[in-house]
């Protein structure tokens, strides 16, 4: 998956000092993408666009494509531990849950990592490491 991000035209000119004219000698272009791929294809991606004219990668990022599956997983989990916490809390007291009165979450998104590289050779390694998601819960539980 290929996304233009950026195009540019910016006209180039010479400076005559003799003169003090400038002269328009062209023009640059640039354009900025984002490229999307399996980890296993990063290496092949990287070297790919570099032999066919890419002169400046400024970053690879390494994300997840289930991040909101991910996300309501980890805060099922810290909403299992919270109350666990609070059945221990309460235990031999007498009482019981009867029902949350409010929750409050905070889920992050995947963290991504990112590296910089000024050119890429072929089969150039690309290890991509761990990503990690988490959810905090504030949970005020109502007992009788």
């Amino acid at each position: 998956d290929i996304q233009t991000t950026n195009i540019s035209l910016y006209p180039v000119y010479s400076y005559d000092k003799d003169t003090g004219k400038q002269t328009l000698e062209g023009y640059r272009a640039t354009e900025s993408f984002n490229v999307k791929g399996a980890i296993n294809n990063a290496g092949k991606i990287l070297s790919t666009v570099s032999a066919n004219g890419v002169n400046e990668i400024n970053r690879i990022s390494f994300d997840v494509s289930n991040k909101d599956q991910l996300k309501l997983d980890a805060i099922k989990l810290a909403m299992k531990d919270a109350r666990a916490k609070a059945d221990a809390s309460i235990d031999g007291t007498g009482y019981n849950i009867n029902s949350i009165k409010t929750i409050s979450i905070e889920a992050s998104s995947p963290v991504p990592m990112y590296k910089s590289f000024a050119g890429a050779t072929e089969n150039l390694p690309v290890e991509g490491g761990t990503i990690s998601v988490q959810a905090n819960v504030s949970v005020v539980f109502t007992f009788e």
